[in-house]
């Protein structure tokens, strides 16, 4: 368990735990805590859009080598491989990115 304060620390330091802070949604507890991390996501998030895209591109990339980087095998990986899920994933973790941003800090 973590305050508002620390995940926000931790998703500075890591690009995987702030795509896991996207997907936060409420199971139990305070609704309000849940409403002031979302607040402080799109408000403070330590990312801006563009170097969480690029962040998201490399991770992508470094995932596909190591599942071969093809998408043709006789068994393919179809959670980290080329066109798997992980990648359709990674469209919508930039989507909600856009999305949670201020729409100041968007860059076009």
């Amino acid at each position: 368990m973590r305050t508002v304060e620390q995940c926000a620390e931790e998703s500075s330091a890591d690009v995987s735990v702030m795509t896991t802070l996207l997907e936060a949604r409420l199971l139990a507890g305070r609704a309000e805590l849940l409403g002031a991390h979302a607040h402080r996501a799109r408000a403070g998030a330590p990312l801006a859009v563009k170097e969480f895209f690029e962040a998201k591109v490399r991770e992508q990339a470094e995932r596909h080598l190591k599942a071969n980087d093809t998408a043709y095998n006789l068994e393919p990986n179809v959670k980290t491989g080329p066109g798997g899920l992980r990648d359709i994933q990674t469209i919508a973790w930039v989507a909600k990115r856009i999305s949670a941003a201020p729409t100041r800090s968007m860059p076009w």
